[in-house]
């Protein structure tokens, strides 16, 4: 318990200056994470159930993965694990407005401006969301399996993530090791598109070491990752559609009331011709959930345009830790990560590899992942 009490100490503060949110959530963090049980000793439990035990064996290759084949910081995160009664751990808000695509942002002392807040009572997320839409605002609420607590606490694996798949589970670690690793303040889009990249990547590494590249289970990820990828794909048209509208001359009414009819039509065109984009089910109730600005800058938050990342990539040689050990500088500095990146990638290009081609040339991943 005393390892709590610096942390109450510092809620207390933060308090002070955010109002009851902090110490709340704060709070609420502390139930469920102080009674996590190291993962070794629950693996020496009778009554742990078979796919708890998968589940925790799983996650000690991935973790070892992570720290040891990609060079991901190595702390106690993913060594805990916490039985739950619920499905995932918190409901997460978010704002924007109706015309623009400009997030609603919480300031918080420390660690800087978010254009999400999360809540682990589902009630108090649906009131935060009832306020803003009063003032205006396009709102949407989503479920989040976990977050990273950028080292503040010891991150636990939850009895819901029994479920999830081999490569689910490491992207989702991987996801988050990647923000203790490489955390630039109040720059939440590359913080969050970086992460999505290497918990993607590093997972297929993970899978493809494990079972191969030829193997059903590698080839399965790849065609899944394909739906992904023409969904950002299509939401991104959306985005840039709507985004030309917003920036028109149109009144604020017809800027609504056309809206309203891009989206429709996106969804009708989704629903009448699913199987011409996509070959999973993945995404078949997508043309049924309302979508708005916060929908849709949810989704751009994540994967607005990963090509950069791609090309990242390709400039190290498709050498994922060598990548994460190049973007390592940005850790916890103010550095312009966009500007940063671009930068790498031009010296890069000009610089001969050791085939006698320049880094530029030829990029077959590349283009498969962008299609």
């Amino acid at each position: 318990m005393k390892r709590f009490i610096p942390v109450f100490m510092l809620l207390f503060f933060l308090a002070v200056l955010q109002g009851c949110y902090l110490l709340k959530q704060g709070a609420s963090l502390i139930r469920y994470y102080r009674d996590a049980e190291e993962i070794q000793s629950a693996l020496t439990r009778a009554d742990l159930e078979p796919d708890e035990r998968r589940t925790l064996q799983l996650v000690g290759e991935i973790r070892l993965f992570a720290i040891s084949d990609l060079g991901l910081k190595s702390n106690e995160n993913y060594t805990c694990y916490k039985r739950v009664d619920k499905e995932y751990l918190v409901d997460v808000v978010s704002a924007c407005e109706k015309t623009a695509f400009e997030p609603y942002l919480w300031h918080f002392p420390l660690f800087g401006a978010f254009p999400y807040k999360g809540f682990f009572r589902k009630e108090d997320a649906l009131k935060q969301a009832k306020r803003l839409r009063k003032k205006g605002y396009d709102v949407f609420v989503r479920k989040a399996e976990v977050f990273s607590t950028l080292g503040f606490f010891k991150d636990p694996i939850f009895s819901f993530m029994t479920g999830y798949s081999e490569f689910d589970l490491a992207s989702l670690i991987i996801h988050e090791q990647t923000h203790t690793t490489i955390y630039v303040k109040n720059r939440t889009e590359f913080n969050e598109q970086l992460a999505t990249f290497i918990g993607r990547e590093g997972a297929l590494l993970f899978i493809g070491k494990k079972y191969g590249e030829d193997s059903e289970e590698y080839q399965t990820i790849l065609v899944g990752l394909a739906d992904q990828n023409q969904f950002q794909n299509l939401m991104r048209e959306l985005y840039e559609m709507l985004d030309a509208l917003y920036r028109s001359d149109a009144d604020e009414d017809e800027k609504i009331h056309k809206r309203e009819d891009i989206i429709d039509r996106f969804q009708m065109g989704l629903a009448n011709r699913y199987t011409d984009h996509f070959t999973t089910d993945i995404y078949r109730k997508i043309a049924d959930i309302p979508i708005n600005n916060a929908v849709i800058l949810s989704v751009m938050r994540y994967t607005a345009d990963l090509s950069l990342f791609y090309r990242f990539y390709e400039m190290t040689g498709h050498d994922l830790p060598l990548m994460i050990s190049e973007l390592s500088v940005l850790h916890s500095r103010r550095k312009d990560p966009w500007a940063f990146m671009k930068n790498y990638i031009e010296k890069r290009a000009q610089t001969p590899c050791a085939l006698g081609i320049t880094c530029a040339q030829g990029s077959e991943r590349l283009a498969g992942a962008l299609i």
